[in-house]
């Protein structure tokens, strides 16, 4: 039966001064695995812990290690909370409980995110985003290819003109020419001549994103024009 198949392969795990598995024999034994007490336990491909539900996610929580490490050639980019889960492995409580961490870092940064926040939503953002980094950081090794693998060529960026369509360049026109469009410029082209860039004000951050929405597709941004009562042609 399955406990004694767990009994088993738990005395033969003992005998082993390293076990290398997937995933999906942590999932499957995952009674035997947790059972041991690892002096290491390495995980790779950690984009695969990001989200907490999964059978992997709550698979690898049961495993006892004196030391973890996570391997990901996958940067967190689409959510905060992903952060919480790698560490909810790593060092589980050390960013508190979800909810905790939902309500002091990732519901306030995605708020400063959105394209309708207001400067007061922003600032508070960028703040505990900095706070985050603070405190995630020091556990953080980035090692780029560059690095790693001298016999790589350098890298070859190729730079594609894309013009923009016609609903683009409206909606560009019509924000440059808007008063807090061009209040907003001014101050960039400020900063950037003082070399100020990295104490961007809630105002330039917020144009920014309006634009970098615009480039990618126009209807990211149009239906907040609309919204205004902001008329454009297709």
């Amino acid at each position: 039966n399955n406990q004694q198949r767990s009994l088993m392969l738990k005395n033969k795990l003992e005998s082993c001064n390293l076990v290398v598995t997937s995933y999906e024999v942590l999932r499957s034994e995952v009674r035997a695995l947790s059972k041991i007490d690892w002096t290491y336990c390495v995980l790779d491909e950690g984009h695969l812990l990001r989200n907490p539900k999964t059978a992997t996610a709550r698979a690898s929580r049961q495993l006892r290690a004196r030391h973890k490490l996570i391997l990901t050639g996958t940067p967190i980019q689409n959510s905060v909370n992903e952060i919480w889960a790698t560490f909810d492995f790593l060092m589980p409580n050390f960013l508190g409980s979800s909810s905790q961490f939902s309500k002091q870092f990732s519901k306030p940064i995605m708020k400063g995110q959105n394209l309708d926040a207001g400067a007061a939503d922003i600032a508070i953002g960028m703040e505990k985003l900095k706070l985050l980094h603070q405190q995630v950081l020091p556990f953080i090794l980035r090692r780029e290819k560059e690095q790693v693998l001298k016999e790589l060529p350098p890298k070859i960026i190729t730079r594609i003109p894309c013009p923009m369509s016609s609903l683009q360049e409206d909606l560009y026109e019509r924000f440059c020419s808007n008063q807090q469009g061009q209040r907003s410029l001014s101050t960039l082209n400020e900063m950037i001549n003082r070399k100020e860039a990295s104490t961007f004000n809630p105002e330039v951050l917020k144009a920014l994103l309006y634009l970098r929405l615009l480039c990618t597709h126009p209807w990211l941004v149009r239906a907040k024009d609309k919204s205004k009562g902001i008329q454009t042609q297709d």
